[in-house]
């Protein structure tokens, strides 16, 4: 009897455990999928009214400027859906160069008040992050924190390392967060154009959950700081 209840015991627990796994691999699963959706979304705001922008540089028969626009919005479609689909990680000086052609498109049309501060050193630019995880930081700096800023406007991008972390960090000198807000701002269901929360979620999937994103609000502004872990490379 003993013989048979530990082997009916023994059973329970091989069936628990290959349950639990199966749980997980689903799991993964789903959450690679949302991985890959997140990575490459696309704001569909930015690109209408982007497209609108051509139409006003048409107008004004500004060609120089047109056709830099347009081969600028081409880089971003061309980032967000075409040559990096199947990507989930690219060089930091890759991001970089987007947010830069995401910004002029941003400063086209809207009379160039918005000004980019990037200091990363030359080291970290072969380093690899999550595609569009800090060009999301930068529009949300863009359509929130600066929309209604009166006089100088600026986003600052940096990055630094320590043993264990690797940072990226962005700030902007916008109007902040009312009080309490912070938690609000990451909530997966609050309405806004980029969500900081899908970030978090991406960071987490790909490098555990002791990595991720702080927001803080300080005197004027927001600063979003993102850990990441380190990415071997095939």
């Amino acid at each position: 009897f003993l013989c048979t209840l530990v082997g009916y015991i023994s059973m329970l627990y091989t069936r628990q455990r290959e349950k639990e796994q199966e749980i997980e691999r689903l799991r993964f699963e789903n959450l690679q999928s949302r991985c890959d959706a997140l990575a490459n979304q696309v704001n569909p705001h930015f690109f209408f009214n982007s497209l609108n922008g051509i139409s006003s540089l048409i107008r004004k028969k500004n060609d120089e400027n047109t056709l830099t626009y347009v081969n600028q919005l081409s880089d971003i479609f061309r980032y967000n859906i075409m040559g990096n689909i199947d990507k989930q990680f690219v060089r930091l000086a890759e991001e970089i160069d987007h947010i830069k052609n995401y910004m002029y498109i941003v400063n086209i049309r809207r009379g160039g008040d918005i000004h980019l501060d990037i200091h990363v050193e030359e080291q970290y630019l072969d380093r690899q992050i999550p595609k569009l995880s800090l060009q999301p930081l930068v529009e949300n700096s863009v359509e929130h924190g600066l929309k209604n800023k009166r006089g100088e406007k600026f986003i600052s991008i940096s990055a630094w390392q320590d043993e264990n972390y690797f940072y990226l960090e962005t700030a902007d000198n916008g109007t902040g967060f009312e009080e309490g807000a912070v938690l609000e701002y990451k909530k997966e269901e609050k309405h806004l154009s980029i969500g900081l929360k899908n970030i978090e979620d991406r960071i987490h999937y790909l490098y555990g959950h002791e990595y991720g994103l702080e927001v803080k609000n300080p005197n004027a502004g927001v600063m979003v700081s993102e850990s990441c872990g380190s990415v071997q490379m095939d």
